[in-house]
This record gives structure tokens, sequence and C-alpha cells, in this order.
């Protein structure tokens, strides 16, 4: 018996779950004769993801990700019988030596490494780029630019990098939107407090123009996150009071609410592999202002408003244009939802099997 065997442990982490819990149940229903092994927590996998009729071998794996113990835990545990190994992120087994295939979301620690922590974490993640390089039999990147960007910081692969799009679920473009939660307009942010999403300046953007406009500043986000990652950005949204709200985590559910009554998403993040906010936002029908960065123009096209994210003046003009130009609005609506149809779910299931096949049967 071969096995196609699943690293699930990121199931929870915000981008990569959000691929996991989408793709991986879709993969795995269209490859109805190959057997499947999944690995991470039983119990949280059963609560996130549905197999429907199809079984799965789910076997235990709770190691902490970038860390010595995943490898030796790791290597204990995949199955003899796994016949290609899927790694939904970099951190792959390096010492294990059957069929590969690697998903990379993005090139952070290696583009930004100022902000990819300690030394001990860099030289982690130095090891593991370079093991991917080497050992895969095939790299799946989630952009064109996530594709460009590893050659350029990692170098040449095995074989020919392929690009698969992330997806929208079908739900996001259905949501019956019901009364705001708050008593005034808003302008949404959803993310975490890492560096390269910007947020301290999208705060200093904003505090500029809270005294013309009505409007306030939603951030959604990990209370964690925020309070112990970056203090400095805790203080800045303490600071202007009542003006800026802050959710911690919400379910989806909330979240999608929670667009639906935005005046616009403000995205200024420096630097992304993908961005699910975007879409998610014009999915549901909001406006969307975006940094010009990064993978961000590839997968948004014309049907956002841009902006410089190191300038925080064009974030506030941009915001400030936003809420003059009802025409605007209207227009980006239009054009949001026809972009974020064309990022779905069952394309990207469909294109990771054809992968899947190749890899196996070579």
């Amino acid at each position: 018996m071969f096995l196609l065997t699943i690293d699930l442990r990121m199931i929870d982490h915000s981008g990569i779950g959000t691929y996991l819990t989408n793709i991986v149940p879709l993969v795995v229903e269209k490859l109805p004769d190959i057997p499947v092994c999944i690995l991470g927590n039983p119990k949280r996998i059963q609560e996130v993801i549905k197999f429907n009729s199809r079984e799965v071998i789910c076997k235990p794996l709770q190691a902490p990700i970038y860390s010595l113990q995943e490898q030796w835990e790791m290597l204990r545990t995949i199955p003899k019988e796994t016949r290609l190994f899927w790694s939904p992120h970099f951190n792959i087994p390096v010492l294990y030596f059957g069929k590969l295939l690697v998903t990379i979301h993005d090139v952070f620690h290696k583009a930004m490494p100022q902000y990819a922590g300690a030394i001990h974490k860099k030289l982690y993640a130095e090891l593991m780029f370079q093991a991917v390089r080497r050992k895969a039999d095939q790299i799946i990147s989630v952009s064109q630019f996530t594709k460009d960007e590893f050659h350029r910081l990692v170098g040449e692969v095995r074989q020919p990098i392929q690009t698969v799009y992330n997806g929208i679920n079908n739900n996001w473009f259905v949501i019956e939107r019901r009364s705001s939660q708050l008593d005034a307009p808003y302008f949404l942010f959803v993310g975490n407090v890492k560096p390269n999403k910007n947020l301290s300046r999208l705060i200093r953007a904003f505090k500029k123009i809270m005294g013309h406009i009505p409007h306030k500043l939603v951030v959604v986000g990990k209370k964690d996150g925020f309070i112990t990652g970056d203090p400095k950005v805790w203080n800045e949204i303490t600071e202007l009071g009542d003006r800026v709200v802050f959710t911690g985590y919400v379910e989806d559910e909330v979240l999608q609410q929670y667009y639906a009554n935005a005046t616009g998403l403000v995205f200024p993040s420096l630097y992304e592999g993908f961005g699910f906010p975007p879409l998610e936002a014009m999915a549901v029908g909001t406006p969307a202002l975006v940094s010009n960065a990064a993978s961000l123009p590839e997968v948004c096209g014309d049907a956002v408003l841009y902006f410089n994210p190191n300038d925080e003046n064009e974030i506030s003009a941009c915001m400030l244009h936003l809420i003059e130009n009802v025409d605007l609005q209207e227009r980006l609506r239009e054009m949001g939802a026809a972009q974020a149809q064309r990022f779905r779910w069952q394309a990207s299931a469909d294109q990771t099997v054809t992968l899947i096949h190749e890899v196996m049967g070579a």
C-alpha cells in the first residue's frame, strides 16, 4: 500500500490554516484510490476538517514548528508506506528520503531577515529553504511573485516550480449583510502584528484624518499577538481611544459581517506571498485599499485602490478619496467581486491533484 502523507500541524495558523482547511479535503476527495495519512492533532483536525465519505489515517504529531524536535518526531511518525509526503510549509522533514511535495507561501524569512526573529530562527529557516531546494520533487508556490522570490533568494530547484493560486470559499460570495455592530462607519484591518503587516503605519495614517471623518478603525486579529508581539503598536492603538476598535480573534461568521459593513478594507502590508484579506473583502462586496507591494497587484488586479505602503499621507489620501467618491465605491465593489471569482479552491485542488499524480507516478 502506497500512502500520501500530509502534515496538518499548522491547521490553526492564519494563512496556512486557511489553505489547509480548504484545499486538503478537496484534494483527498479527488484521490479516491490513494490512501491518505494526515499528521497533527487528531481532535482538532476532526473539529475543523470534514472528509465526507473518505477514510483517512490520522497519526498524532504535535511537535512545535521550526524546532529540532519536529525533525525527530516527523521522521518517527511518517509511515514507512509513504509514497509522497506533502509539506504545506518550508519546514520539511530533512531526513525523509521519499518523494516530497512542498507548498511555499512566501520567502519572508529570506526577504525581510530583520523581522525574522532570533538568529537560531533565521538559521533554521535557511537550512529548511536549502533543503527544499535540493530535496523537493515538486514545489508549489501560491503566486508568481513567491515563485520569483524563491528563485531570487533561495536558488534553482530540481523541477520547475508550479504556481497554484489560493482560492476563496464559496460562502464568502453569499453573505447576508446584517446590521453593523458599531455605531459609526469604519475602515477595517484584518491581520496580525508582524512588522510586514505594517499596522503601525496605518494607525498613524488614520490618526492624521480621524478629526475630519466620523469613521472608526476596526482591527481584527489575535489579541496575544498584538500585546506581546509589538508593544509599540498596542500603545499606538490605545492612544486613539474608542476611535480604534480592537476585536481580538473572531470566528469567520463574525469576520464576514465586519467585512460586509465596512466602508473599506485597508491592507497596508509590506510583504505578502498571496494575501487573503483583500480577496475576502472583494468577495463580500467591500471596496479594498491595498498596498502596491509584493504579490498584491498580481492577486488584486485592477479591482482595488492602490497606495504606497511606506507613505502615511498616501494611505490617508486613499481613505479620504474612497469616502468622498460614491461612484468609486460602487465601481470597486463590482470589479472586486469579478476579480475574486477568479480564485476558487476547486481549481486549486484540481491543479494540486495533477501534480500529486505526476510526482507519485514518476
